[in-house]
């Protein structure tokens, strides 16, 4: 399975916060912009590559949502920043091209990195996509490289009146984004540990033998659910313990709620684990298995063929038996070769019987 992780947006840097603003604009088409603002009073929705046009309908509902979708250029992440008054740690964030799941309070804002993967079974591929999110007190801005519609089930709630997410402020969206998230993750795992019970099926019923190459291609995939469902959790804790304008007290029971479901990918990705560990245990155990079964009838064969050979060896000097008195005297017998070439076999004979018996055989 190929895993696709985008260390490189297209036209970010990894800039330190000082160089921020003396970053020239990239050149090349600007992300695009899919602004929605919302409240109790209705929904408009429009979609633009102007960051100054996006900001400008601040204000005219209770929530603005714009979502940056493409690589956004470190231009438009300039912008943001001088419109918004984003801290320059933050942009930094923004601006890199990859880093761990966070979570940080600059007071007025909050931004969060969050990642989840998105499974594509027809293809054979683990899409890792990275998301920020910049919660202040009447918008959220949102920036992901891929136009995968990662917060549809959002867009969808948004333009349904009687919904609460209609009423609720950026803390209550921020929310849901990062349930979105937390779900595909929990998606992915249910699709790989479909397959680890399928290769413990082949194994455990049907016997067949197991590929050590499967085993750790999927060991490869759980250790990066692993590296992004642990930080997840650990923001989600954060979020829960906070409290002010943008994440009220009422909300802590939803990000404890969101805390759980980490938890739960965290700990099925642990027996997941696992279980590929005892699958690799048990094939290395196969093949030792297998060895001794081969060692042990090759011992069995020399048992059997050593005294034969002893035997076949003396009565091939072929002495001749009147040149001396020392001379072996079965080698005069009439019926002396039929009589030796008979015990050999009734030899072997009660060794095979006697080995069968042993469960040697």
């Amino acid at each position: 399975m190929e895993i696709v992780i985008r260390h490189s947006k297209s036209s970010r840097g990894n800039l330190l916060p000082e160089e921020m603003n003396l970053a020239e604009t990239c050149t090349g088409t600007p992300a695009l912009l899919k602004v929605m603002g919302f409240g109790p009073d209705g929904t408009f929705q429009f979609e633009t590559r102007n960051v100054e046009e996006a900001l400008s309908r601040i204000g005219e509902k209770e929530m603005l949502w714009i979502q940056v979708i493409g690589p956004s250029n470190l231009g438009q992440i300039q912008e943001f920043g001088k419109r918004l008054n984003i801290h320059p740690l933050a942009l930094n964030d923004i601006a890199r091209s990859w880093g761990r799941s966070k979570m940080e309070d600059f007071g007025e804002q909050i931004l969060v990195v969050g990642k989840t993967t998105l499974l594509d079974v027809p293809k054979d591929k683990l899409n890792v996509e990275q998301v920020e999110i910049l919660a202040g007190t009447n918008y959220v801005v949102s920036f992901q490289e891929t136009d995968y519609p990662l917060f549809a089930p959002e867009e969808k709630r948004l333009l349904e009146p009687q919904r609460a997410i209609r009423r609720r402020g950026p803390g209550y969206l921020l929310y849901t984004m990062l349930d979105t998230l937390v779900d595909h993750l929990l998606a992915s795992l249910d699709t790989i540990e479909e397959w680890i019970t399928e290769m413990e099926d082949e194994v455990l019923v049907h016997k067949r033998r197991l590929e050590l190459e499967e085993i750790y291609k999927l060991k490869r995939v759980v250790l990066v659910l692993a590296r992004i469902a642990t930080p997840m959790q650990e923001l989600a804790k954060r979020l829960q313990s906070l409290d002010g304008e943008i994440v009220p007290d009422v909300l802590d029971l939803y990000f404890r709620d969101l805390a759980e479901h980490a938890t739960r990918a965290v700990e099925r990705i642990a027996n997941a684990r696992l279980v590929l560990q005892n699958l690799q245990e048990y094939f290395h155990m196969e093949g030792d298995h297998r060895n001794n079964d081969v060692m042990r009838v090759l011992t069995v064969v020399a048992t059997i063929f050593i005294p034969l050979s002893f035997v076949a060896g003396v009565y091939g000097m072929n002495f001749n038996p009147g040149a001396s008195d020392w001379s072996m005297p079965e080698l005069a017998t009439p019926y002396g070769y039929p009589i030796t070439l008979v015990g050999m076999c009734v030899y072997a004979l009660i060794l095979m019987v006697y080995f069968k018996r042993k469960d040697w055989l």
